[in-house]
């Protein structure tokens, strides 16, 4: 079903101009009138903020929404352009229409301010907010100085932006700031019930996004975006699913990486085969099947995280490596990411003098004729079997450790 063949989708208009009966709103009247005092907003983003998404976060708490950041010299002049990407449905209220470029911003605008609500500029431009039948808003830059970012004197509701990846900041953010609202933009991509506070299950959110997009149809380009966002922190975890979801050429095989997803999550979740928060940089702070921010890394673990990625990605080491052990690709990638970590099962006792588990200690102290207190302790508590487990003590049992300071061995 082509963007031409949708329903809901409304047709830019060719003509422009603005209703000199029809009184238009600014400042605090148009945010509490028009835009109903909205707090939670979906920023405009370039091909990620299409029709289908705006009404999955508007399902989810989002009380405003931009369009996409269009190109406004190709919106003005080609009809095309128009139809594809200028969609929008009743219940897509209140919308703010979103151009790139203040010089030609006024003819793109008076196509599509029959359809929206305010029009966005990175800077208005006074010319535009009086030829145009709807509000201006624009997008400028904090400095340090409060004079050179904007006047006291103006009395206009402002939105904040940045970093926003919990309700909480959102929050945080209106209390310290003293802003009417709040946007949010890469967080939200990352989990689209952001501002109702939730942390929904990547596959439940990828499933309500793509039957939006059986509804309201939107290049696949943007829906394998959308895809790849939610399911990020599951895709280093399952590799093939990624390569699934790149290879897509339809909405059906992106169903079909969600369902797998799916699968595998709910059968990790069960028999907890693997640390369901192991990130491909560190401990994530739930369970990769949850919807949650992607935090990006200081300039510092950047660099670190670029020499870490380079090694997990040389075919030779990896290729090596899987020769010379015996292990799958899967398996040596995890050890190249978690070299401090024990991978033969054994859990390390944290009381341990030598920092062994229970069978190398004990092997240790008999072999060594050495003492630990942990040891002691337990046999003083009268530990059932403990003789007969240090009797039985293989080499399979130990962690393939011979010092004090153990290092991880593959």
């Amino acid at each position: 079903m082509s963007p031409l063949d949708s329903e809901v989708q409304i047709s830019i208009c060719e003509r422009g101009g603005p209703d000199m009966e029809t009184k238009k709103l600014g400042g605090f009247d148009f945010w509490r009138q028009t835009l109903n005092s909205c707090q939670y907003v979906v920023a405009p983003m370039v091909d990620q903020s299409e029709l289908a998404w705006r009404m999955l976060s508007r399902k989810y708490g989002a009380q405003l929404c931009y369009t996409p950041m269009f190109h406004s010299s190709v919106f003005a002049r080609n009809a095309h352009y128009r139809r594809e990407s200028m969609q929008t449905c009743p219940e897509d209220r209140p919308l703010i229409f979103c151009g790139n470029d203040p010089d030609i911003v006024l003819t793109a605008a008076k196509l599509a301010e029959d359809h929206c609500d305010a029009i966005d500029l990175n800077l208005g431009l006074s010319k535009c907010h009086a030829e145009l039948k709807v509000p201006i808003t624009c997008k400028i830059r904090v400095f340090e100085s409060v004079e050179k970012t904007v006047q006291e004197a103006v009395n206009i509701p402002v939105f904040a932006n940045g970093n926003i990846q919990y309700l909480s900041d959102v929050k945080r953010c209106i209390e310290e700031t003293g802003v009417e609202g709040v946007m949010s933009a890469e967080g939200n991509l990352h989990n689209p019930a952001l501002f109702a506070n939730i942390d929904p299950p990547i596959w439940q959110m990828c499933e309500e996004y793509l039957d939006l997009v059986e509804k309201y149809p939107c290049q696949l380009s943007y829906i394998r975006g959308h895809i790849f966002k939610i399911l990020h922190h599951g895709l280093h975890l399952h590799p093939d699913i990624r390569d699934m979801v790149g290879v897509a050429k339809s909405v059906e095989p992106l169903r079909q990486a969600v369902q797998l997803m799916k699968e595998r999550g709910l059968k990790e979740m069960e028999d907890g085969s693997i640390d369901p928060r192991d990130g491909i940089f560190g401990q994530l702070p739930l369970p990769y099947w949850y919807c949650q921010p992607y935090v990006r890394p200081s300039p510092e673990e950047a660099e670190e995280n670029r020499k870490k990625r380079d090694l997990l990605t040389r075919p030779s080491t990896i290729e090596v490596l899987v020769a010379e052990k015996g292990l799958s690709k899967k398996k040596v990638k995890k050890r190249l990411r978690n070299p401090n970590k024990d991978f033969d099962g054994k859990k390390k006792g944290l009381k341990c003098n030598y920092n062994l588990c229970k069978g190398c200690c004990r092997k240790k102290t008999s072999q060594e004729v050495i003492d630990c207190e942990a040891l002691e302790k337990r046999k003083h508590a009268g530990s059932a079997g403990s003789n007969s487990d240090r009797e039985n003590n293989t080499p399979e049992d130990s962690c393939d450790v011979n010092s004090e300071n153990p290092q991880i061995n593959f």
